[in-house]
């Protein structure tokens, strides 16, 4: 995929003005089939494990990482906002809700929702009519820095997030019904 070749070529605030452009597409309005656990070729990324019953991963997360959340910090234009927890029904989403690795929410058509995600990153905005799972939301904490993966699938609908600075080895990446967009981090210059 040509953004991501690219992407390696240019500074990070250069590559996160990319992936915000990137977050502003829109998407089929209609949602779409889940898009498979494995990440596309060359990305680096291991499929998501597999979920039983509630949705949970069943398999332990790598030695040494730690599950991340996100939660929904502002809910506002109408009730037609849900979250579900894996395949499990959906129910009513409300400000304060915590969402984890394999969950996802949908927003109806007035519905804006502003989330943290928290050590895993940015705040997004979820506009109306936006499916969106999280599909990894987990994070390292070694001696100097917290180093977090991130895969979001946009089902349907738009997000809108700025990312910062991102420490080496982290991943954050966005899946779309027809491709991704990956933030990469880069080394400060005359460091190599």
């Amino acid at each position: 995929m040509s953004l991501i070749s690219s992407a390696r070529r240019f500074s990070a605030p250069a590559v996160a003005a990319v992936v915000l452009a990137a977050f502003l597409v829109s998407c089929a309005s209609s949602p779409s089939p889940h898009h498979p656990a494995a990440a596309p070729a060359g990305t680096g990324i291991k499929p998501a494990p597999p979920t039983q019953g509630r949705g949970r991963a069943v398999e332990p997360l790598p030695k040494g990482w730690t599950a991340g959340s996100a939660s929904v910090k502002v809910l506002r234009g109408g009730a037609d906002a849900s979250y579900r927890v894996g395949d499990g029904p959906w129910r009513p989403l409300l400000e304060g809700q915590m969402l984890h690795e394999g969950d996802a929410l949908r927003t109806g058509a007035d519905v804006i929702c502003d989330m943290t995600l928290r050590q895993n990153g940015p705040v997004i905005r979820v506009v109306p009519e936006t499916t969106l799972r999280f599909e990894r939301l987990r994070f390292k904490q070694t001696n100097k820095q917290v180093i977090p993966e991130t895969i979001l699938a946009l089902e349907a609908g738009r997000i809108q997030g700025s990312v910062g600075g991102l420490p080496d080895g982290s991943v954050f990446l966005v899946k779309l019904p027809n491709g991704m967009a990956q933030v990469f981090s880069q080394p400060a210059a005359g460091s190599r």
